[in-house]
């Protein structure tokens, strides 16, 4: 599929799935999104992807020269299953997602930042951006495919990976819950002020997205705003097979 043709090297003729790329994400409820994002630290965006380039993404834990390293989670003790970051150049249908959702969490970032007094160092364009990771280092991308399996699951995280970064990002879903496996539902784990954690669960349909922070929310407090702390993770995958795609919007050194 022309979609996850490296960038820049698209055949001619070929038809670009670009606007359909553009049309999902521009077609998000984002008001709704970020009403649950100020709730929860996460959000339903709904479908952002079809099914054939879902199944085509996932085929892609196949090619281990689409990446540029893969990760064992139980060697690690981070959980079970695998992941695998992509290398340069990335699928033509992920670099377009993240530039479909830059404009999109840009405000919600910079609205974040301003609520808890921090810096807001992201500019209008997200090429800016990743030239402003490559000169502090940050050179390696992070987007990323994991695969679990039965009995798998992924520790609870934060995905930080240099001096700068974005403080949201996307998780797709590959595979249909109930179908393709069971269980498996993205969890978030909020560390909340002089109280309880509180955890929040979400299901991935096939195609769909959920928006979450990368690090932490802002919680409005009697004394002003503070920082709500969001760990991330994945629950047991009782059976079948479960991938994801990740979309992150910094870089790695």
């Amino acid at each position: 599929m022309t979609v996850l043709a490296p960038a820049g090297e698209r055949a001619s003729g070929a038809v670009s799935n670009a606007p359909s790329v553009l049309d999902a994400v521009d077609g998000v409820d984002w008001a709704a999104a970020r009403a649950e994002l100020d709730d929860l630290g996460g959000a339903a965006l709904g479908p952002l992807l079809d099914a054939d380039t879902c199944a085509a993404l996932a085929a892609l834990d196949d090619e281990p020269e689409r990446f540029r390293a893969t990760v064992d989670m139980a060697r690690y003790r981070f959980g079970r299953g695998h992941y695998r970051y992509f290398t340069h150049p990335l699928p033509t249908v992920v670099t377009e997602l993240r530039a479909a959702l830059w404009p999109h969490l840009l405000p919600i970032a910079r609205e974040w930042a301003e609520r808890l007094r921090r810096p807001a160092p992201w500019p209008d364009a997200f090429g800016d951006w990743l030239h402003a990771c490559q000169a502090a280092g940050q050179t390696r991308p992070t987007p990323l495919l994991l695969t679990y399996g039965e009995g798998d699951w992924n520790a609870l995280h934060r995905d930080l990976y240099g001096e700068l970064v974005f403080p949201l990002q996307v998780v797709i879903g590959l595979d249909r819950p109930g179908i393709d496996h069971e269980g498996g539902e993205l969890v978030l784990v909020e560390q909340r002020p002089r109280a309880q954690s509180r955890a929040t669960t979400f299901s991935l349909p096939q195609g769909h997205g959920v928006v979450m922070t990368t690090e932490h929310r802002p919680l409005r407090t009697a004394r002003g705003w503070s920082r709500a702390p969001v760990r991330h993770g994945v629950s047991v995958v009782r059976s079948g097979r479960r991938r994801t795609l990740g979309i992150l919007l910094h870089d790695a050194t």
